[in-house]
């Protein structure tokens, strides 16, 4: 499979990120600094991510397995219940590079993480998830900065046979902030539930990207990707549908939808499908677009006032994001934040 993949961390993938930027001044690249030798003795999560390390190519991806198996320990976290309490990782790690392992507890156990980027040096966070078969797990991931603060996540999923991971991301720094999701379906009939809303404001650069590669066959994907842009801001997503030749019976869909705010305001989105199996419903949608001018004079005719009708509008783009059809969710833990936010852009 090394040879169907021609990604590189140095050609379009990074057209639009500064991502000399984002490395620690203490690392090194390690397309430089390592070898083969440097991953014999990674965790059994990092294994297929080695093993299609041509695929997942990413300098940061690169030096997460290095770093993993030669320097850093690894700190467990235990889940959370309670959804207004979140694990904060600014908190438990004062280092360069944090590497986190979420270790469920339960047949179906719910993450609420937080991570806050808010040193004026560049740093990388690492988080690992490993489910066993049948097992059921959701992460809610909170990511914040300050402004002109540089901050790098990585979450890496492995999922085995049946098993449901649904994976919620909030990106509202107000730095430059990247977010890398890379996951592999490496059970039969695994699915994989990702909802990401971007929130930039300001002169802020949010970029998120992801890879999901299906190794086996029957497994489901769905990603959403919302993007609201304010002011000056840059958002940019990068994402690729990776589906193995013997993957048969894959169900994959991607979608990504921006709204901006401002003309000064970008966005830039880059939807990937590659397949290499025949049997299989593969889909992907992109647009971008400005406030919708007929629900806009639609709230404006009620007597809505012009910065309500706006917020409202902004509130039902960005809160769809993370609605399921399956389920009734009206206290989203990301609810409260994202209304938030939007009071201050609008």
């Amino acid at each position: 499979m090394e040879e169907l993949s021609e990604a590189s961390w140095n050609k379009e993938w990074y057209k639009y990120t500064p991502i000399h930027k984002l490395l620690p001044h203490s690392a090194s690249w390690p397309h430089n600094s390592t070898n083969e030798s440097s991953y014999t003795r990674t965790d059994s999560i990092l294994e297929p991510f080695v093993k299609h390390k041509d695929l997942f190519a990413d300098p940061f991806l690169d030096f997460t397995i290095s770093s993993l198996s030669i320097h850093k320990p690894i700190e467990i976290l235990k889940n959370e219940k309670i959804q207004d309490n979140p694990v904060k990782l600014n908190t438990l790690s004062t280092e360069d590079i944090a590497h986190f392992i979420l270790k469920p507890r339960a047949s179906d156990s719910f993450f609420h993480i937080s991570q806050e980027f808010i040193h004026a040096w560049p740093t990388i966070t690492n988080l690992y998830l490993k489910t066993d078969p049948i097992q059921k797990a959701e992460i809610c991931l909170d990511i914040d900065s300050l402004e002109d603060v540089v901050g790098t996540l990585n979450f890496l999923v492995l999922q085995s046979e049946k098993s449901q991971v649904k994976v919620n991301i909030l990106m509202r720094g107000k730095g430059l902030v990247r977010c890398s999701l890379y996951s592999v379906l490496n059970g039969v009939e695994a699915k994989l539930d990702v909802r990401t809303l971007i929130l930039s404001s300001g002169k802020s650069h949010q970029d998120f990207h992801s890879v999901i590669l299906h190794e086996k066959p029957s497994a489901i994907s769905r990603e959403i990707v919302r993007i609201l842009g304010f002011d000056k801001s840059v958002s940019a997503f990068g994402g690729k549908i990776f589906v193995a030749p013997h993957a048969q019976k894959t169900d994959a869909y991607q979608s990504s939808k921006s709204t901006l705010y401002s003309e000064e305001a970008r966005v830039y989105a880059r939807p990937f499908l590659e397949i290499y199996a025949d049997d299989v419903r593969c889909s992907h949608g992109c647009t971008s677009g400005v406030l919708d001018q007929l629900n806009h004079f639609y709230l404006r005719s009620r007597g809505i006032p012009d910065k309500t009708a706006r917020k409202l509008l902004a509130m039902a783009f960005a809160r769809s994001c993370f609605e399921h059809p399956e389920e009734t969710f009206l206290n989203h833990p990301f609810y409260k934040i994202i209304d938030k936010k939007l009071e201050k852009c609008i």
